[in-house]
This record gives structure tokens, sequence and C-alpha cells, in this order.
């Protein structure tokens, strides 16, 4: 990469596409919203071809779109939700980058090995091979605010496989779980290239589990311990995908310990003054 040059950035063609498919046939009539609003109940339910060439069809999907972020977030904490062992597996799609990644350097590698948190090899040997887990939703760490594509909680562990695993499993974990339906999706008529900014919660969960998979020298370092990708079923009856990882506590940094140089940037999580005007980090 370094003979490319500072200045070269390197797109990925592929990334830029249009959808291909054919507009459906104008003799049989476009369901009604109340059909819309019934049967989808995420973006993969809609198809990319028509959203693209089709004003009434995007117009129709605005329409739910409104509708889906207009309902009150339902509150999730203090439920459990039963998982399912790798119920992602269906969707799995292994990422190959286009070009290797160079070996890290020892001292980096040392320093990872140094702070390396405490793992649970039998519990993830067990998570691996059970069929279904239970977890007990706690706490959540993002804001219920029905805008965001996921939700995260901070949780326990109750049983694998119908059994207790107290003492072979970390105290807290932490699952975040994907919701398309209440992402919000830019206007057709502002992005020419809308369809890049059109995520389904598949393809998200893809895009972080090929991270996770591709950083694992980091897990329970630098990154969480991941303990893969699952379906979810809640109390409600609704069906979700997500990940569940090792739930790392917030640790106060004294910010007066680091050397200040000119490439440190400082970001403040909930601008609170005249000087702290920068966008929060998401």
């Amino acid at each position: 990469m370094d003979s490319l040059g500072d200045s070269h950035f390197d797109l990925h063609p592929d990334e830029f596409f249009r959808p291909q498919g054919a507009l459906n046939d104008p003799s049989i009539p476009a369901p009604s919203d109340e059909d819309i609003f019934t049967t989808r109940h995420g973006h993969a339910d809609f198809d990319r071809f028509l959203l693209t060439e089709s004003p009434e069809a995007f117009a129709q999907f605005s329409r739910w779109k409104d509708r889906m972020r207009a309902r009150e977030p339902v509150s999730m904490t203090d439920t459990v939700v039963i998982a399912q062992t790798d119920g992602f597996a269906a969707w799995r799609m292994p990422f190959e980058p286009r070009y290797p990644l160079e070996a890290l350097p020892e001292s980096t590698e040392a320093h990872l090995h140094t702070i390396k948190r405490a793992t649970f090899p039998l519990f993830a040997q067990m998570l691996e091979q059970s069929n279904s887990f239970h977890l007990s939703l706690e706490k959540e760490l993002t804001p219920i605010n029905g805008l965001g594509y996921a939700r995260t909680f901070v949780c326990t562990l109750l049983q694998v496989d119908g059994q207790e695993v107290a003492g072979n499993a970390p105290d807290k974990l932490c699952v975040k779980i994907f919701d398309d339906s209440y992402g919000e999706v830019s206007d057709i008529h502002s992005r020419p290239l809308w369809m890049q900014l059109f995520h389904t919660a598949t393809e998200l969960i893809q895009r972080e589990e090929n991270t996770y998979t591709r950083l694992r020298h980091a897990w329970g370092s630098a990154l969480p311990w991941y303990y893969g990708a699952h379906s979810f079923t809640d109390i409600y009856g609704r069906n979700f995908y997500g990940i569940l990882m090792e739930f790392v506590p917030h640790v106060e940094q004294d910010i007066k310990q680091f050397k200040v140089h000119d490439m440190l940037f400082e970001f403040y999580n909930t601008p609170t003054s005249a000087k702290q005007t920068g966008a929060p980090i998401r």
C-alpha cells in the first residue's frame, strides 16, 4: 500500500453499483400500503431494484419507513431473550480483502498480550457446541431514540441448552441486536447514490463479524472477546439477529497523563460548552 502514495484513495469499484432486476408487470396491481405495512418487517423485504427505478415503489417504502420510525421503541431491559446458537449461519459471507494484512510489529503484539483480559475457553467451547441459550438483558447502552440500526445491552447468561452455567461463564456479557426498521434512510432525491447508504441488518452484522474475524488477534485486548452471531427471539415474539461479546466496563482515563502533540485529537461525547462544539461520537 505504501507504493500507492499518500494522496491515492483506492475505492473498490464493486462498492458502487446499480441494482439489477426488472420492473413489475404493470397489469398486476401493486400491493396496497396496508399489505406493505403488515407483511414487511425490515429492509431485506424490499426489492432494491424497484426502490431505485420506481418512484412509486420508493414512495411506498418511504411511507412504510415513516410508520416504522414513528413507533414507540419497546423497552427490552429486564427481559429474557432466547438465542439460537449460530442462527446467523445462513447469512454468513466470509470477507475476502483485496490486500493481505501485514504482520503487527513485535512491540504491538507484546502490548496486546500484556493487556489481554481473562478468557473463558470452556465457556466459549460450550457455547459453540450448544443449540440455544438464554440471556437476561439488564442495561441498555444505546439510547432508545428510534433512529439507530442496533441496540446494545449488558446481559447475563442464564442457561445454555437448559443448563445453568454459573461459574463457567463471564459475570456479564454484551449483546448487540440489529433492527433496520428504525434506521434512517436518505431521501432518494438528495443522494444520487443513495443505495450505497441503504443497509440491511444482515449486511451490518456481516461487516461486524468479518471485522472481528480478521482482528481475532486483538480479542480480549483492544477488542472484546467475540462469541459469535446468533438469532434471538424476545418476549414479544419478535425475531432478530445479533452478536454476542465480552462486556468491558468503562474505565475513566486522566487525559493529563498523555503527552499532547500535533496528531492528538480530543473528542467529546456530549458537548457542554462553547469550546466543545465537535460532533458527538456515534
